[in-house]
């Protein structure tokens, strides 16, 4: 009897302990409180949120079922769709034939990545080489901008490093569809 209790005591506590931190980890109420003040934005509880000015920008950070959206404005143009994302992602939603699929020359990026714009002269520009080396270096993440609003898809950010990252990644896309 004494080696179970023992038993239950050296095993169960420390797994508990381990999910308890996780969930708290996979939170936002419980961890962008504090990333929104490294950041300089509020944090806004019902729903949870992440919201403020970042390099000029207005920026809105939600859960998403994937794991974080950040959203900013666009003054783009009408019409305008650019689409980065994983290349299996990206394929199975467009179809069998991806008619705006942009060619960028760099196969490190094309065997991870798909582009996708409309109008295409406009996605080569959009894609530039840094914002590439960039999104090779993270996990995948999927950006969309339409004529109003960027949106980028993430893993669930839980430090102001990554959210600052993501952050960087929908300004370049922004400032250079505009």
């Amino acid at each position: 009897m004494t080696f179970l209790i023992a038993l239950l005591l050296g095993v169960g506590l420390p797994v508990g302990w381990w999910i308890f931190k996780e969930s708290r980890l996979k939170n936002p109420a419980a961890r962008w409180p504090d990333v929104a003040t490294d950041l300089g934005l509020r944090f806004l509880l019902d729903p949870p949120r992440m919201e403020g000015l970042y390099k000029g920008r207005n920026f809105r950070i939600a859960p998403d079922p994937a794991g974080a959206a950040v959203v900013t404005g666009l003054r783009g143009r009408a019409g305008l769709r650019f689409e980065i994302g994983p290349k299996a992602q990206v394929e199975q939603a467009a179809g069998m034939v991806v008619h705006d699929r942009v060619s960028l020359n760099d196969s490190a990026f094309e065997k991870r990545y798909m582009v996708r714009s409309t109008p295409l002269e406009l996605g080569e520009q959009a894609a530039d080489p840094s914002l590439r080396q960039r999104l090779l270096k993270l996990p995948d993440l999927h950006v969309i901008a339409v004529s109003d609003r960027v949106v980028v898809k993430t893993p669930f950010p839980t430090d102001a490093s990554e959210v600052r990252t993501y952050l960087d990644i929908a300004s370049a896309v922004a400032d250079s569809l505009e």
